[in-house]
């Protein structure tokens, strides 16, 4: 019988595990959906009637609907299930899309990313942000008409949540497996894709490079014994060119543009133009420049702290221009990364860098390993410029 037990035990805690894997695995797979539905959302404050956004964000909600049943947080599966409501609305009956749909499903957005990365969320918050979906759901069938969900095919697929898995009706590899395959349908390419950590990538680099070491011991211990036209040595210069090969092929990987950093910045700055009623016109060049993965992630954040600092600290008295400009420029330089914030707004910039904000964003560059210059040009235009090495 103990033995039996025991034999019990260390099933249970097998399954356990497993199952913790499964939840990662389904966490991982909704944040995904998010970081594109994010970028889905930004295309689409751009263009409000662009339709193929409106559908990318709808079939992007209906498969994190699913996949939220999976990871018992059914706050979370509420505002999914609520979101996808919504959208389906404006889908189906082509409401047109006003900043407060787009304000909802980003929050839907954020709210659903801090339940997957375990933030902490105050339940009132999530209440509340249901309550408002669910205003906003009714307000628009109230104006429009109601869906008739039984009849459309978008509500009459095969829903994954948890029967599914307990009732052994599928595998949840399958299950992540088939979301992958039906967002591939939905992008309408045949180009393939895996995901590697950065993490993982970052250890491959280090493995090569101990290999690269081991190698030219190697190959320099072979010129000596035998020559360096000996048929050892050449062939050893053959392999250190094929490992160079694949050390830069391993570090491109972790190269990506701009594109995805600036969308967000677009965003962000924008919505903070529009929330204090500003008259001015933000644009941005250079978004195919290449960077690193980990700092293109994380540039866009301190690149919009210093355009609303900057947006904030302007002489509001001069008001010779209607409409002033902010405009991003991106390049690249002998390795060197430049992004110059470029503004015609007036601004007293030893006041500007007097500011605890302005501080507080230059540590957040610093940890980027980034160097940061203010000055004026020729025309009077304020320039920050701030530079990495590539």
């Amino acid at each position: 019988m103990k033995n039996k037990s025991n034999y019990e035990n260390v099933s249970e805690f097998n399954i356990l595990q497993a199952n913790k894997g499964y939840l990662e695995d389904f966490k991982s797979e909704i944040i995904e959906i998010l970081e594109d539905t994010e970028l889905e959302l930004v295309n689409l404050q751009m263009d409000p009637e662009n339709r193929d956004c409106i559908n990318s964000i709808c079939y992007n909600f209906n498969a994190i609907k699913g996949l939220s049943g999976l990871i018992d947080k059914p706050l979370c599966n509420k505002i999914a299930v609520l979101t996808e409501e919504l959208l389906h609305i404006v889908r189906k009956y082509n409401v047109p899309v006003t900043r407060n749909i787009i304000n909802d499903v980003l929050d839907s957005a954020n709210i659903i990313k801090k339940f997957c990365t375990e933030q902490e969320i105050k339940t009132a918050d999530t209440e509340t942000h249901i309550e408002n979906l669910s205003m906003s759901v009714k307000t628009l069938l109230k104006d429009y008409q109601e869906p008739d969900y039984e009849a459309d095919a978008f509500y009459t697929r095969e829903r994954f949540d948890e029967p599914v898995l307990r009732e052994k009706k599928a595998d949840a590899q399958d299950i992540i497996k088939g979301i992958r395959m039906q967002k591939i349908r939905n992008n309408h390419t045949n180009d393939q894709y895996v995901r590697i950590p950065l993490e993982r990538l970052d250890q491959i680099i280090d493995i090569i490079q101990r290999v690269e070491k081991i190698h030219n011991s190697v190959k320099n211990e072979a010129a000596l014994r035998f020559g360096s036209n000996d048929s050892l040595a050449v062939e050893s210069t053959k392999s250190y060119y094929l490992i160079n090969d694949v050390k830069n092929i391993l570090k491109e990987l972790r190269m990506v543009t701009f594109q995805q950093a600036f969308q967000k910045l677009t965003r962000s700055v924008c919505s903070f133009i529009e929330e204090n009623h500003l008259e001015v016109k933000f644009s941005t060049m250079g978004e195919n420049v290449e960077a690193d993965k980990e700092f293109a992630d994380k540039i866009a954040e301190p690149l919009g702290e210093l355009i609303k600092l900057m947006l904030a600290k302007a002489d509001t008295s001069n008001k010779i221009k209607m409409t002033n400009n902010i405009e991003v420029q991106a390049y690249e330089e002998n390795g060197i990364i430049h992004i110059d914030i470029i503004s015609d707004i007036a601004t007293d910039s030893a006041e500007l860098k007097c500011q605890p904000e302005y501080m507080e964003v230059l540590e957040k560059l610093n940890s980027l390993s980034c160097r940061i210059a203010l000055e004026h040009d020729a025309e009077g235009r304020i320039i920050l410029s701030v530079t990495s090495t590539k």
